[in-house]
């Protein structure tokens, strides 16, 4: 007979509106949430979580964790330095390092992730089948769910075995493909029914350089010729790529601290916000960020308000961003995103009696604004506690 565990919180966010619900059981049986109660007495559950909330496990839409073995090496080198491939500081590393010290640093980045809330996240992989298969050894022994977007290596030839490997596509940009390539790539994904993710626009130059050689947009060729799911970045976008991406109902993924700290600009978020466009959260490289989504909440929050003005963005739309917003992206909206029967018994606890969220007045700005990874007690992952503290 499965296994069928109760669990009692004294708060919880449930819904695809992210509810605050109080005395909250969920049930959960087969990995999966079976039923949810609200107002109910804590005598009623197996396990007790009376001073916490449960919360939908985050998603970190965009990371490379590749470089973790890395952590703020070049600090004051320009993106082109530290990124472009391939002879950037990342890439000359990573031609170099041992698989087991690659493998060391995706242990401590995952190990990161869970600590901080992350049950999924969708990593850029480098180093073709090779980088697959490491992260993929790694999984094993670390149960968390990855996404994981492949890209040619070291030439278009390989990419039908990376493919196989992988669950989407995930290239730096198009700028170094040529139409018929970026043709190539995407009747491959589409006949394998798999995603398609972009850097685009990420820089003025790398936006200047597109004009330039194709004239059109990076933003453009990669709706119009690669048909790409998610682009990342757009930070240079202009109002007629968002407009081209609200009609193609596509969605993004912003790096707002990334994008500060390699100085190339801000994600622009009120035309996002315009034309609805379905906006997730990353953290991007483990070289120059950590993988803590709080942190990366919390700066887009201040650094938008400082930037576009006061109620331009509230914290219950960036929760969103790591929720609700990556899973319908990912299209695994009946799996993950929150907390509703039928999906992944996927979500953390939040101590809701820490000093730095007393006196609570609200969960939705706690958790963006004050919130950080020694306030989450306990992490499940297909209702297994995989983390606590």
């Amino acid at each position: 007979m499965p296994e069928i565990k109760t669990i009692f919180c004294r708060f919880g966010l449930l819904g695809d509106n992210l509810e605050l619900k109080k005395n909250v059981i969920l049930t959960i049986r087969n990995n999966l949430i079976q039923d949810i109660q609200v107002d109910q007495s804590n005598r009623e559950a197996q396990l007790h979580y009376p001073k916490c909330a449960v919360v939908p496990g985050f998603i970190n839409a965009h990371t490379h964790i590749g470089d973790s073995f890395a952590k703020d090496q070049g600090l004051n080198l320009s993106i082109q330095e530290l990124v472009e491939p391939p002879y950037g500081l990342k890439h000359r590393l990573l031609s170099e390092i041992s698989d087991e010290d690659l493998k060391k640093g995706l242990i401590f980045a995952i190990r990161e992730m869970i600590s901080c809330g992350i049950t999924t996240f969708v990593d850029f992989r480098e180093s073709g089948e090779t980088g697959i298969d490491s992260l993929k050894q790694v999984l094993e022994n670390h149960p968390m769910n990855a996404i994981i977007c492949g890209r040619p290596f070291p030439d278009l030839e390989s990419f039908p075995k990376v493919l196989k490997k992988c669950e989407a596509l995930g290239l730096s940009s198009s700028n170094i493909y040529s139409d018929i390539d970026l043709n190539y790539l995407k009747n491959n994904c589409k006949n394998s029914q798999k995603l398609i993710l972009t850097h685009a626009s990420e820089t003025k130059e790398e936006r200047s350089f597109a004009l330039k050689k194709f004239e059109k947009s990076d933003i453009r060729r990669a709706l119009e010729v690669l048909d790409a799911d998610i682009l990342i970045h757009i930070t240079w976008a202009d109002e007629e790529d968002i407009k081209e991406i609200a009609e193609q109902h596509r969605a993004v993924v912003i790096c707002p601290r990334s994008n500060s700290h390699l100085g190339v600009g801000y994600p622009p978020l009120l035309l996002l916000n315009k034309y609805k466009i379905l906006t997730c959260l990353g953290s991007d490289n483990v070289m120059i960020n950590n993988l803590n989504l709080f942190r990366e909440m919390e700066f887009l929050f201040k650094s938008a308000r400082e930037k576009f003005g006061i109620n331009c963005i509230s914290s219950f739309e960036i929760l969103k961003m790591v929720t609700i917003n990556p899973a319908r992206a990912l299209k695994l909206e009946q799996d993950i995103g929150s907390l509703n029967v039928g999906k992944m018994a996927n979500f953390f606890l939040i101590d809701l009696n820490a000093p730095n969220l007393c006196p609570l007045t609200s969960l939705y700005d706690a958790l963006i604004l004050r919130a950080n990874p020694l306030n989450v007690k306990g992490v499940f992952i297909g209702g297994t506690l995989i983390y606590a503290q």
